[in-house]
């Protein structure tokens, strides 16, 4: 399934001190990166890799390993991603920028993630959206898509960041939110509680909100945006995950909600 896939990549080093984000600026270079398979990626993160070979390949088996990751395969295939300009909010190490379409760029607040990504010729720059000025570089009406997977839950100011977010795309444009959910169902709670050994996502002590699949996709409407669906985007296969979908999505321990730029 991955195919040839390529991202043009504009990797930029820029200094986490500057509170101007993105007008540290101190070099740009392009590069290409080209993989077609789980193998070429490997060769790739260990041969580029900035960290010690056995750092390397941690990275590789937790952030690279069998992608894409089932968390995009679906909306990858529904929304052709793949062929999108892709603003990847938290985008960690940038795997997903692997299969975004040409002209994406990711943003990340750990400066150790930033720069593995740098230097795997990916677009990468360091940015915190608790900070507006970070987002002031990113030009405006410029994206196809936001991909935004569980960034929300941490932001002191959810409402503001989607609005600021909001400003990146085109109209038409697309986001997608991904964020743990509270389970509407006890048992099926109790069950995640079990399978998660005791750690209940929606709860982890870092996470500052705790949202429904329901409050999580008003909060996005009232930042701007129109409602397209409410997805677990489980199974992997269309016509079993609209079947499933319309089932637990309400008691699934995440979801993704995709809506677009009105």
């Amino acid at each position: 399934m991955l195919g040839n896939v390529g991202a043009l990549a504009k990797a930029q080093d820029l200094s986490s001190r500057d509170r101007q984000g993105f007008g540290a600026l101190r070099h740009t270079m392009e590069v290409k990166v080209r993989v077609s398979g789980d193998r070429e990626i490997k060769d790739l993160v260990l041969t580029r890799g900035p960290l010690s070979l056995a750092r390397n390949e941690e990275v590789y088996r937790e952030h690279f390993h069998g992608l894409p990751s089932r968390r995009i395969r679906l909306p990858m295939q529904r929304y052709n991603l793949g062929t999108k300009k892709v603003l990847d909010i938290g985008c960690a190490y940038g795997a997903n920028l692997l299969f975004w379409g040409e002209g994406s760029q990711g943003l990340e607040i750990g400066e150790e993630k930033v720069r593995f990504a740098q230097a795997l010729g990916l677009n990468v720059a360091h940015a915190d959206l608790n900070r507006e000025n970070d987002l002031a570089a990113v030009p405006d009406n410029y994206f196809d898509a936001v991909w935004c997977a569980h960034v929300l839950e941490h932001l002191p100011a959810p409402h503001t960041a989607l609005s600021l977010l909001r400003n990146k795309l085109h109209p038409g444009g697309m986001i997608f939110v991904l964020v743990p959910t509270v389970p509407q169902s006890r048992l099926l709670e109790y069950l995640w509680r079990i399978y998660l050994r005791g750690l209940n996502t929606y709860a982890a002590e870092e996470h500052l909100y705790a949202f429904t699949s329901r409050t999580v996709a008003y909060l996005i409407e009232k930042a701007g945006y129109q409602l397209v669906e409410r997805n677990i985007f489980f199974p992997a296969l269309g016509p079993m995950n609209d079947v499933v979908n319309a089932l637990i999505r309400d008691s699934w321990r995440q979801i993704t909600v995709v809506a677009k730029r009105v």
